[in-house]
């Protein structure tokens, strides 16, 4: 009887250790991994950067230019600094209004734009 009441508390405090045991706080990350734009007759698979933070993703524009095409007449084009950019979604809006007031050249501009469309 003794044994039994001892094994029952060791499980009892065993639960409560487990219970009481410290969490990682996990860092928010961003759900997308792959991404397919479409373009004529196939299309064009991205890759998204989940790691960089957004206020050094964004001065990237500056010498990031050159844009997949679509070759669709009504499409914009798009290059992946650009998804990575708007996969933060709405905390990507202010810091891309600012760098499209600030920025000198008028490539970084039109892209700065594009991703805010």
């Amino acid at each position: 009887m003794r044994i039994t009441r001892f094994i029952v508390l060791i499980f009892i405090g065993l639960i409560f250790i487990g219970c009481n045991s410290p969490t990682k706080k996990s860092v928010p990350r961003i759900k997308y991994h792959d991404y397919y734009i479409p373009i004529q007759g196939g299309g064009i698979k991205m890759k998204l950067d989940s790691i960089t933070p957004l206020n050094e993703l964004i001065p990237q524009l500056r010498t990031n230019h050159k844009l997949y095409e679509t070759y669709k007449g009504y499409w914009i084009g798009y290059n992946d600094l650009m998804f990575s950019i708007a996969v933060h979604g709405d905390s990507a809006i202010d810091p891309l209004l600012t760098f499209i007031d600030t920025t000198n050249t008028i490539e970084a501009k039109y892209v700065g734009i594009l991703t805010l469309i």
